[in-house]
């Protein structure tokens, strides 16, 4: 809110008065004012004069303001805890009226005004002048030049007052309902940016592998192949059908997830052994780019049994050392877990990290989101869907852990998880 806005709310008893108003946040923050009162502006510009600038934030910054220091600030916060209208006298000797502002029946803050004569005792005057630094004769003149106003002109400007305090929490509600839409508005928008861009990619993905079944399907009717050309063939169609039963299977994994009907199948398993099945199923793949694939099993000596669903684990393994495999170009890939302690109970952590391209920072946290990858805007992104790492996000909450990773751009990534262990040894 700005002090024009300020003023066009709060003229008519600003001008009843000749008073100064101020608006105050719900943590006693001083927010804004305007002065019209004569002798709250010559207090306020003196109280700049001693903290040495005309800047409202430095001077309050300052240690050295005197104009809200004290009553003004304590009439808000007085009103605000109480959640209904205080007055107070103030220490430069008038009043102050404070009332609460609500947005949704919730206090957000308050606005106040100040009103009655100034002090007229010379003494108090000599006190108020040694204050502020001013001349106690000066103060006399402006204190004398106040005009009193009768009571029932006081009383409707705390009245008008009290219906500016219920139209700022109304423009606030307002403010923050057209927030909340314009946020929800900016959502759906990139909502229905990542679909597009998820179907468009969808396209992609579903028609290459059919176009590689398809293909050479028809070739495998050519009369004159030869053996190795015959297998090397059906080699490429069993490849591209595997890539779209993976596309498929995704697919209806986003939906159950989406649905809620996506559950866990909990059994005991035993981390080495699915850490080595994972080893052993990528091994040649990792090889075949030049990139050696090392596994860290530290419980050597126990066998580490653990309870949970077998399958997503051995999903998210597997989800993220294929993503390791296809953004590194070459180094090691190590997969491994330690076993961290928090409070009564023990976590398995489990991580991949990879010598690959790295993640940029400003696309670290959109990767677990579905329909996207770390490279959307890259026109020549690498083959996906976009829905391995929000899969794997989605397997993980359901098993009690939490997913995240740590990257530097052009160094490299690690992929953290988490998983409740309960730790017990076979014979």
């Amino acid at each position: 809110m700005g002090e024009n806005y300020l003023k066009n709310i709060v003229n008519d008893f600003m001008v009843l008065l000749e008073t100064s108003c101020a608006v105050y946040e719900r943590n006693g923050d001083y927010a804004i004012g305007v002065f019209s009162s004569g002798w709250c502006k010559f207090m306020d510009n003196s109280s700049f004069e001693l903290c040495k600038t005309k800047d409202l934030n430095k001077a309050l910054c300052s240690g050295e303001w005197l104009c809200h220091e004290s009553c003004w600030t304590d009439a808000s916060q007085k009103a605000m805890d109480k959640g209904e209208p205080v007055d107070i006298q103030c220490n430069g000797g008038i009043h102050l009226y404070a009332v609460p502002v609500f947005s949704d029946d919730v206090v957000i803050g308050a606005i106040n005004l100040g009103y009655g004569n100034p002090p007229q005792e010379f003494s108090t005057l000599q006190m108020l002048a040694k204050r502020y630094n001013v001349d106690a004769d000066q103060l006399l003149q402006i204190a004398r030049e106040y005009k009193t106003r009768p009571p029932y002109i006081i009383d409707l400007a705390k009245k008008r007052l009290e219906s500016a305090a219920e139209l700022i929490g109304l423009i606030v509600q307002r403010n923050l309902a057209q927030q909340e839409l314009t946020l929800a508005k900016d959502k759906a928008e990139e909502s229905d940016r990542l679909k597009s861009a998820f179907l468009a990619n969808m396209s992609h993905e579903i028609r290459t592998p059919m176009n590689g079944i398809l293909g050479f399907a028809e070739l495998l009717k050519e009369p004159e192949l030869d053996g190795n050309q015959q297998q090397e063939y059906i080699r490429i169609i069993e490849k591209s059908g595997a890539r779209m039963l993976n596309i498929i299977n995704n697919i209806i994994d986003i939906s159950k997830i989406e649905v809620g009907l996506m559950q866990l199948n909990v059994k005991e398993t035993n981390i080495n052994d699915q850490l080595r099945f994972v080893y052993t199923c990528l091994k040649p793949e990792a090889e075949a780019k030049g990139i050696q694939l090392l596994v860290n099993t530290p419980l050597v000596c126990e066998e580490p049994i653990l309870k949970t669903d077998t399958e997503k684990v051995y999903a998210v393994l597997t989800n993220l050392v294929k993503n390791a495999i296809k953004y590194s170009h070459s180094g090691t890939i190590e997969i491994g877990y330690s076993v961290i302690a928090d409070n009564d109970r023990s976590i398995l952590e489990l991580y991949v990290k990879d010598e690959g391209i790295g993640i940029p920072i400003e696309r670290q946290e959109a990767v677990f989101e579905r329909f996207v990858q770390a490279d959307i805007a890259d026109t020549m992104a690498r083959q996906g869907a976009g829905l391995g790492l929000s899969i794997s996000k989605a397997y993980v909450a359901l098993m009690g852990g939490e997913i995240w990773l740590e990257s530097v751009e052009g160094e490299g990534s690690t992929f953290y998880f988490t998983l409740p262990f309960q730790q017990t040894t076979t014979n």
